[in-house]
């Protein structure tokens, strides 16, 4: 029983629990492993003309996740007020994919305005490109395959 007393102990006991238990809920702190969704998973940045990522922090001072979240805020709050929206104006209900476009398209032009107000800090001047786009790359699970596909959701030309 003098093995009980060992210092590593603890640790083996810890890593012998975690296997058996797994990254289940509630064990794991992160829901998302032990209930994933079945729907695809979207990400949206900001790109250039030729679709390379802007440094979103350097440029906005805004992480890319922020920019993300805006464009869920603006949807969100879209999708909530389109069926009224629509009735009342007599036109059909906007698809998801559309009201995602112009929540896009809202962001772009937040970012153009946000980063025009940026004062230069250190010497480094902030900058936005001439030609910019809202990207979205999405990511999905297809007969048994991890899929990803990037595409453009809006954009501003010079």
């Amino acid at each position: 029983m003098k093995w009980l007393k060992h210092p590593l102990m603890p640790m083996l006991l810890f890593v012998i629990i975690s296997q058996v238990t797994g990254e289940s809920y509630p064990f794991s702190r992160y829901a998302m492993y032990s209930n994933p969704s079945p729907e695809p998973l979207r990400f949206q940045f900001l790109a250039d003309s030729s679709g390379t990522p802007v440094p979103t922090r350097e440029v906005l001072g805004l992480s890319s996740t922020s920019l993300m979240k805006m464009i869920s805020g603006v949807e969100g709050k879209m999708e909530r007020d389109e069926l009224k929206e629509a009735k009342a104006q007599g036109r059909p209900v906007r698809s998801e994919r559309e009201l995602r476009v112009i929540a896009a398209e809202n962001v772009l032009d937040y970012a153009r305005d946000h980063a025009a107000g940026k004062k230069a800090k250190k010497g480094k001047r902030r900058t936005l490109p001439d030609h910019l786009m809202m990207m979205e790359n999405t990511v999905s699970v297809e007969n048994g395959r991890l899929l990803e596909k990037i595409e453009m959701l809006a954009e501003r030309k010079p």
